[in-house]
């Protein structure tokens, strides 16, 4: 293992013997960093801790290598990761988890007093984590963390930000076993019904306007039921057309043998094209 202060410079060096010059190459994890029997770092940070490998091999021979790893720690006070806003209602438990770096590990502690961190920490890292409940309280005054060890100190405040609910009016929609119509079926239904009624509303409109506009069947034709001279002889006596239009019937006898009194018959039951329309009938002339 090989300690450098946070900000320093650090050489890594690697030796190997063999019977042919064998081949040196760094790398760290997966990472080859390359070849060569020195590698440098400079002005170190957290992340450049952790193990380090030296691989050497001999071209001629295949599969004949050998490696080695060193440890790098880097020593210095604690740095924390700034937090990202934390978002909830009011009332919510929200989770607010502080990572910081630095080693020896730093110890985290937190601005609330009635709380119970869980904490954890590996290859110096350490994360703490707390529930709130989300009050306007903590919004307004926020949450710090603060972490320290023998090399110094540091602290990052969370922000807790309310969101407000938003109450949207429910449209009632419609149910399998039945219930009110929702959204487009509602207004074609309310539709069909409007155009029906206006049709049948249409409908009796014209109807009346057709019994009030009827014509006179039959042009005021009056038939009578008496002789007439010159018409056309009828079984039993004869019809006859008059001057006005109407015909009348003479055939009907009066019991003493001469013409009887002539009896006519208004079919059309009208008395001319402004007159008003009487019942039809008989009447004696």
């Amino acid at each position: 293992m090989a300690t450098v202060p946070l900000g320093g410079d650090l050489e890594l060096r690697c030796t190997a013997t063999g019977s042919e010059a064998p081949q040196l190459a760094w790398k760290k994890g997966l990472d080859r960093l390359g070849p060569g029997p020195v590698h440098t770092l400079r002005t170190v940070s957290y992340g450049d801790a952790g193990p380090y490998t030296c691989e050497a091999a001999v071209p001629s021979v295949p599969g004949l290598q050998r490696n080695d790893t060193v440890h790098i720690v880097v020593e210095g006070p604690p740095k924390i990761e700034d937090p990202e806003p934390v978002f909830g209602r009011e009332g919510d438990l929200v989770r607010l988890s502080c990572q910081a770096q630095g080693h020896p590990l730093p110890h985290i502690t937190w601005s609330l007093h009635d709380v119970t961190p869980e904490d954890s920490g590996a290859e110096g890292h350490v994360n703490s984590t707390v529930w709130v409940q989300m009050t306007p309280e903590l919004a307004n005054d926020g949450v710090r963390c603060h972490a320290h060890n023998r090399y110094g100190e540091a602290e990052t405040s969370f922000s807790l930000r309310i969101r407000k609910i938003m109450f949207v009016p429910t449209v009632p929609t419609a149910h399998p076993t039945g219930g009110p119509l929702a959204g487009p079926g509602a207004a074609v239904v309310a539709v069909v019904v409007c155009v029906l009624v206006l049709l049948l509303v249409v409908g009796c409109f014209y109807g009346l306007q057709r019994r009030r506009h009827l014509p006179c069947r039959g042009g005021g034709e009056k038939r009578s039921l008496t002789p007439r001279a010159g018409g056309v002889t009828a079984p039993g006596g004869a019809t006859e057309l008059r001057p006005d239009g109407t015909e009348q019937s003479r055939g009907l006898l009066s019991p003493g043998g001469g013409p009887g009194p002539e009896v006519s018959v208004d079919l059309g039951g009208c008395r001319g094209s402004h007159g008003q329309a009487g019942p039809p009938g008989l009447r004696q002339e």
